[in-house]
Protein backbone atom coordinates (compact mmCIF):
# COMPACT_ATOMS: atom_id res chain seq x y z
CA UNK A 1 0.00 0.00 0.00
CA UNK A 2 1.25 3.47 -0.85
CA UNK A 3 2.34 5.45 2.17
CA UNK A 4 1.36 9.09 2.00
CA UNK A 5 4.35 11.32 2.70
CA UNK A 6 2.45 14.62 2.33
CA UNK A 7 5.56 15.81 0.51
CA UNK A 8 6.44 15.73 -3.18
CA UNK A 9 8.58 12.83 -4.27
CA UNK A 10 11.74 13.21 -6.33
CA UNK A 11 13.33 10.19 -8.01
CA UNK A 12 17.08 10.75 -8.38
CA UNK A 13 19.34 8.26 -10.16
CA UNK A 14 23.02 7.88 -9.37
CA UNK A 15 22.20 9.20 -5.91
CA UNK A 16 24.87 7.42 -3.90
CA UNK A 17 27.81 9.74 -4.59
CA UNK A 18 29.11 12.77 -6.45
CA UNK A 19 26.61 15.03 -8.15
CA UNK A 20 23.71 12.70 -7.36
CA UNK A 21 24.41 12.79 -3.63
CA UNK A 22 24.52 16.59 -3.64
CA UNK A 23 21.32 16.79 -5.70
CA UNK A 24 19.53 14.43 -3.34
CA UNK A 25 20.59 16.47 -0.31
CA UNK A 26 19.43 19.76 -1.86
CA UNK A 27 16.07 18.35 -2.91
CA UNK A 28 15.53 16.92 0.56
CA UNK A 29 16.27 20.35 2.02
CA UNK A 30 13.80 21.86 -0.46
CA UNK A 31 11.02 19.66 0.92
CA UNK A 32 11.08 16.60 -1.31
CA UNK A 33 11.16 13.00 -0.20
CA UNK A 34 13.97 11.63 -2.35
CA UNK A 35 13.87 8.14 -3.83
CA UNK A 36 17.61 7.72 -4.30
CA UNK A 37 18.54 5.07 -6.84
CA UNK A 38 21.92 3.42 -7.31
CA UNK A 39 23.72 0.11 -7.58
CA UNK A 40 25.80 0.42 -4.39
CA UNK A 41 23.60 -0.49 -1.44
CA UNK A 42 26.16 0.51 1.18
CA UNK A 43 26.74 3.92 -0.39
CA UNK A 44 22.99 4.52 -0.54
CA UNK A 45 22.66 3.62 3.12
CA UNK A 46 25.37 6.14 3.96
CA UNK A 47 23.38 8.75 2.07
CA UNK A 48 20.26 7.80 4.01
CA UNK A 49 22.15 8.21 7.27
CA UNK A 50 23.56 11.59 6.19
CA UNK A 51 20.33 13.07 4.82
CA UNK A 52 17.82 11.46 7.14
CA UNK A 53 14.26 10.25 6.68
CA UNK A 54 13.78 12.38 3.55
CA UNK A 55 16.07 10.00 1.64
CA UNK A 56 14.85 6.50 0.78
CA UNK A 57 17.35 4.15 -0.91
CA UNK A 58 16.40 1.94 -3.86
CA UNK A 59 19.02 -0.45 -5.23
CA UNK A 60 18.83 -1.22 -8.95
CA UNK A 61 20.92 -1.62 -12.08
CA UNK A 62 18.79 0.51 -14.37
CA UNK A 63 20.28 -0.99 -17.52
CA UNK A 64 18.44 -4.21 -16.64
CA UNK A 65 14.80 -3.61 -17.65
CA UNK A 66 13.37 -5.93 -15.01
CA UNK A 67 15.26 -4.10 -12.26
CA UNK A 68 14.18 -0.70 -13.59
CA UNK A 69 10.54 -1.80 -13.63
CA UNK A 70 10.84 -3.30 -10.13
CA UNK A 71 12.38 -0.09 -8.80
CA UNK A 72 9.56 2.05 -10.22
CA UNK A 73 6.99 -0.31 -8.71
CA UNK A 74 8.74 -0.18 -5.33
CA UNK A 75 8.88 3.63 -5.32
CA UNK A 76 5.18 3.81 -6.14
CA UNK A 77 4.30 1.26 -3.48
CA UNK A 78 6.43 2.76 -0.69
CA UNK A 79 6.20 6.47 -1.47
CA UNK A 80 3.78 7.26 -4.29
CA UNK A 81 4.13 8.77 -7.74
CA UNK A 82 7.21 10.95 -8.30
CA UNK A 83 6.50 14.57 -9.15
CA UNK A 84 10.16 15.17 -10.01
CA UNK A 85 12.66 13.01 -11.88
CA UNK A 86 16.38 13.73 -12.02
CA UNK A 87 18.23 11.54 -14.51
CA UNK A 88 21.71 11.92 -13.08
CA UNK A 89 23.30 8.47 -13.49
CA UNK A 90 25.87 8.51 -16.27
CA UNK A 91 28.89 6.72 -17.67
CA UNK A 92 31.63 8.11 -19.87
CA UNK A 93 33.21 4.85 -20.94
CA UNK A 94 36.92 4.36 -21.59
CA UNK A 95 38.86 6.80 -23.74
CA UNK A 96 38.90 5.74 -27.36
CA UNK A 97 38.69 7.12 -30.87
CA UNK A 98 35.61 6.26 -32.91
CA UNK A 99 37.37 3.67 -35.04
CA UNK A 100 38.56 1.98 -31.84
CA UNK A 101 35.13 1.90 -30.17
CA UNK A 102 33.52 -1.57 -30.12
CA UNK A 103 29.77 -2.00 -30.49
CA UNK A 104 29.38 -3.20 -26.91
CA UNK A 105 31.03 -0.07 -25.48
CA UNK A 106 28.94 2.19 -27.70
CA UNK A 107 25.75 0.41 -26.66
CA UNK A 108 26.61 0.57 -22.96
CA UNK A 109 27.35 4.30 -22.99
CA UNK A 110 24.18 5.07 -24.97
CA UNK A 111 22.10 2.82 -22.71
CA UNK A 112 23.13 4.46 -19.45
CA UNK A 113 23.16 8.05 -20.66
CA UNK A 114 20.19 8.12 -23.05
CA UNK A 115 18.06 4.96 -23.06
CA UNK A 116 17.59 4.69 -19.28
CA UNK A 117 16.54 8.37 -18.96
CA UNK A 118 14.03 7.81 -21.79
CA UNK A 119 12.63 4.72 -20.05
CA UNK A 120 12.28 6.50 -16.72
CA UNK A 121 10.64 9.52 -18.33
CA UNK A 122 8.21 7.24 -20.14
CA UNK A 123 7.37 5.60 -16.81
CA UNK A 124 6.65 8.75 -14.79
CA UNK A 125 5.20 11.19 -17.33
CA UNK A 126 1.63 9.77 -17.45
CA UNK A 127 1.09 10.29 -13.70
CA UNK A 128 2.69 13.74 -13.85
CA UNK A 129 0.34 14.64 -16.69
CA UNK A 130 -2.69 13.45 -14.70
CA UNK A 131 -1.54 15.57 -11.77
CA UNK A 132 -0.94 18.52 -14.13
CA UNK A 133 2.50 19.01 -12.58
CA UNK A 134 5.93 17.53 -13.05
CA UNK A 135 9.60 18.45 -13.07
CA UNK A 136 12.15 16.50 -15.11
CA UNK A 137 15.84 17.41 -15.05
CA UNK A 138 18.30 15.49 -17.19
CA UNK A 139 21.97 15.78 -16.30
CA UNK A 140 23.80 16.13 -19.58
CA UNK A 141 27.32 17.55 -19.84
CA UNK A 142 29.47 20.10 -21.61
CA UNK A 143 29.87 17.17 -24.02
CA UNK A 144 26.20 17.72 -24.83
CA UNK A 145 27.13 21.17 -26.13
CA UNK A 146 30.48 20.34 -27.75
CA UNK A 147 32.66 17.35 -28.49
CA UNK A 148 36.01 16.00 -27.50
CA UNK A 149 38.68 13.66 -28.76
CA UNK A 150 38.22 10.14 -27.45
CA UNK A 151 34.65 10.62 -26.25
CA UNK A 152 32.51 9.93 -29.31
CA UNK A 153 30.00 7.65 -27.61
CA UNK A 154 29.64 9.89 -24.57
CA UNK A 155 29.30 13.00 -26.74
CA UNK A 156 26.63 11.34 -28.87
CA UNK A 157 24.74 10.17 -25.78
CA UNK A 158 24.77 13.55 -24.06
CA UNK A 159 23.65 15.31 -27.25
CA UNK A 160 20.86 12.74 -27.51
CA UNK A 161 19.80 13.48 -23.94
CA UNK A 162 19.45 17.18 -24.73
CA UNK A 163 17.38 16.33 -27.81
CA UNK A 164 15.16 14.10 -25.69
CA UNK A 165 14.81 16.92 -23.17
CA UNK A 166 13.64 19.39 -25.80
CA UNK A 167 11.20 16.93 -27.35
CA UNK A 168 9.64 16.17 -23.96
CA UNK A 169 9.40 19.87 -23.12
CA UNK A 170 7.48 20.50 -26.32
CA UNK A 171 5.21 17.50 -25.94
CA UNK A 172 4.17 17.86 -22.29
CA UNK A 173 4.27 21.57 -21.43
CA UNK A 174 0.49 21.80 -21.77
CA UNK A 175 0.23 19.06 -19.12
CA UNK A 176 2.08 21.11 -16.55
CA UNK A 177 5.41 19.31 -16.97
CA UNK A 178 8.74 21.02 -17.50
CA UNK A 179 11.79 19.19 -18.81
CA UNK A 180 15.22 20.78 -18.74
CA UNK A 181 18.83 19.69 -18.97
CA UNK A 182 21.78 20.76 -16.85
CA UNK A 183 25.21 20.56 -18.48
CA UNK A 184 27.97 20.43 -15.86
CA UNK A 185 31.57 21.16 -16.66
CA UNK A 186 34.47 19.53 -14.85
CA UNK A 187 33.39 19.04 -11.25
CA UNK A 188 35.08 17.82 -8.10
CA UNK A 189 33.86 14.23 -7.93
CA UNK A 190 35.46 10.82 -7.50
CA UNK A 191 35.46 10.40 -11.28
CA UNK A 192 37.60 13.52 -11.82
CA UNK A 193 39.99 12.91 -8.90
CA UNK A 194 42.86 11.92 -11.26
CA UNK A 195 42.50 15.29 -13.03
CA UNK A 196 42.83 17.51 -9.95
CA UNK A 197 46.52 18.21 -10.62
CA UNK A 198 46.07 18.92 -14.32
CA UNK A 199 47.23 22.53 -14.58
CA UNK A 200 46.39 22.80 -18.28
CA UNK A 201 42.80 21.65 -17.75
CA UNK A 202 42.27 24.03 -14.85
CA UNK A 203 43.70 26.88 -16.93
CA UNK A 204 41.16 26.09 -19.67
CA UNK A 205 38.35 26.98 -17.26
CA UNK A 206 37.81 30.75 -17.07
CA UNK A 207 36.67 30.43 -13.45
CA UNK A 208 40.09 28.94 -12.68
CA UNK A 209 38.76 25.94 -10.79
CA UNK A 210 36.63 22.82 -11.00
CA UNK A 211 32.96 23.08 -10.16
CA UNK A 212 31.58 21.90 -6.85
CA UNK A 213 28.75 19.34 -6.71
CA UNK A 214 26.62 21.70 -4.65
CA UNK A 215 26.74 24.24 -7.49
CA UNK A 216 25.17 21.73 -9.85
CA UNK A 217 22.70 20.65 -7.17
CA UNK A 218 21.56 24.23 -6.63
CA UNK A 219 20.63 24.54 -10.31
CA UNK A 220 18.71 21.26 -10.23
CA UNK A 221 16.84 22.21 -7.07
CA UNK A 222 15.87 25.54 -8.63
CA UNK A 223 14.58 23.82 -11.78
CA UNK A 224 12.46 21.56 -9.56
CA UNK A 225 11.04 24.52 -7.68
CA UNK A 226 8.02 26.74 -8.47
CA UNK A 227 10.43 29.56 -9.36
CA UNK A 228 11.38 27.77 -12.60
CA UNK A 229 7.85 27.08 -13.81
CA UNK A 230 8.39 29.01 -17.08
CA UNK A 231 11.79 27.45 -17.84
CA UNK A 232 11.23 24.57 -20.24
CA UNK A 233 13.36 22.83 -22.85
CA UNK A 234 16.53 24.59 -21.73
CA UNK A 235 20.04 23.13 -21.68
CA UNK A 236 21.78 25.13 -18.97
CA UNK A 237 25.57 25.16 -18.83
CA UNK A 238 27.15 25.17 -15.38
CA UNK A 239 30.80 25.02 -16.37
CA UNK A 240 32.67 28.07 -15.11
CA UNK A 241 32.63 29.53 -18.61
CA UNK A 242 34.56 26.65 -20.16
CA UNK A 243 32.42 26.26 -23.28
CA UNK A 244 32.32 30.05 -23.74
CA UNK A 245 36.09 30.14 -24.30
CA UNK A 246 37.22 29.13 -27.78
CA UNK A 247 40.83 30.26 -27.33
CA UNK A 248 43.24 27.69 -28.75
CA UNK A 249 45.88 28.58 -26.18
CA UNK A 250 45.75 29.60 -22.55
CA UNK A 251 44.66 33.20 -22.83
CA UNK A 252 45.32 35.66 -20.00
CA UNK A 253 42.41 36.09 -17.61
CA UNK A 254 41.33 39.59 -16.76
CA UNK A 255 41.05 40.48 -13.11
CA UNK A 256 40.18 44.01 -12.06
Amino acid sequence: MTQSTHKPIALVTGASRGLGAAIAADLATAGYVVAGVGRDAEALERQAAAIGAAFRPFVADLTVPAQLDAMIAAVRSELGEPSALVNNAGYGGPYGLLHETPDAQWAQVLAINATVPFQLMRAVIPAMARARHGRIVNISSIFGAAGGVGSGAYTAAKHALIGLTKAAAAEYAASGITCNAVCPGVCETEMTAPLRGDAYLQARIPAGRFGRPEEIAAMVAWLCSPHASYVNGAALLVDGGMTADLAMVNAPRVTL
